[in-house]
């Protein structure tokens, strides 16, 4: 995904979308970032309430998410089109999964990445419907709507009840 030579200056810096289309990211602003995101860690932590770990998770994965989501993963040409904040998510969902299959099965043991699929392939689980085919029953703008609403509901109970009562991801 780039060789190090294509390591972009300090001083221009590029975000790619995975179309090419590049954007300059202001560094400047990336420190004022990182305290503001230090500043509501450590409110959301010293307000941190047993009772509300969904509603503080999801408030600090949406900080999280909207400050890391300006900021790259990695900063060479060619794989200046991900963000810090898929990058993050992606390690660790893997992370998770791996020490999750480590505790059920003790003997699993890696050395290497790259025997990771050999030694155990992992799949996807995925939650799938006919989207536009639910929405194209609807006769009305209003009916559009709220078929859209209803879909956005549908999809934020199935992640709740999959990332957080069960995975906890």
């Amino acid at each position: 995904r780039g060789r190090s030579k294509d390591k972009q200056s300090i001083y221009k810096t590029f975000k790619s979308s995975a179309l090419g289309y590049e954007s300059e990211i202001n560094l400047n602003e990336l420190e004022g970032f990182r305290r503001e995101i230090y500043e509501v860690l450590i409110d959301i932590l010293n307000s941190c309430d047993i009772s509300k770990t969904f509603e503080k998770r999801r408030e600090l994965l949406s900080v999280v998410k909207d400050y890391f989501s300006k900021s790259l993963g990695m900063t060479t040409r060619a794989a200046n089109d991900v963000t810090l904040w898929d990058h993050s998510y992606m390690t660790a969902s893997i992370m998770k999964v791996l020490v999750v299959y480590r505790i059920l099965e003790p003997d699993f043991v890696v050395s290497y990445k790259q025997e990771i699929m050999k030694e155990k392939p992992f799949n996807i689980f995925a939650v799938a419907w006919d989207f536009f085919g639910f929405i194209e029953q609807s006769h009305k703008i209003p009916d559009i709507t709220g078929r859209i609403k209803t879909v956005k509901e549908i999809k934020e109970e199935i992640k709740h009840i999959v990332e957080e009562i069960y995975l906890h991801n």
